[in-house]
């Protein structure tokens, strides 16, 4: 018999069994290999912003990166609101578009948001 009860264990397996069924890997944390002073996964953030921006210069997905990594100020749940501002919508960056003498400056917009008709999420380097 149900209770009807909020448990916090059932949201979290619904949410992964979803997650899998949309084909992503499920990982659980303690067996991920990773830097505790740094949640990001730098090396796998970095590869997943530039497969999401393939059409964006290299410098603006590397500005982006290092915004993702630069939020400073303000209290935690300020912090984690400009983050997850920064996943949704994208970060403007400066960038350059053409080459040599015809280059011009211009502003880029990288995204960590995952865009409709995409393949299916892949893990980037281990």
């Amino acid at each position: 018999m149900s209770t009807g009860a909020y448990s916090e264990n059932c949201y979290e397996d619904a949410v992964i069994e979803t997650l899998k069924k949309a084909g992503w890997e499920y990982l659980h944390g303690p067996d991920i290999e990773r830097d505790y002073r740094n949640p990001l996964c730098g090396e796998v953030l970095r590869y997943q912003l530039r497969r999401l921006n393939r059409e964006v210069p290299d410098d603006a997905v590397d500005y982006a990166f290092a915004r993702l990594h630069e939020i400073e100020g303000g209290s935690l749940a300020a912090r984690n609101a400009v983050f997850t501002e920064y996943l949704q919508g994208g970060i403007e960056a400066p960038c350059r578009i053409g080459a040599g003498r015809n280059s011009r400056p211009r502003q880029c917009r990288a995204s960590a948001a995952a865009r409709a008709g995409r393949s299916r999420p892949e893990a980037g380097p281990s």
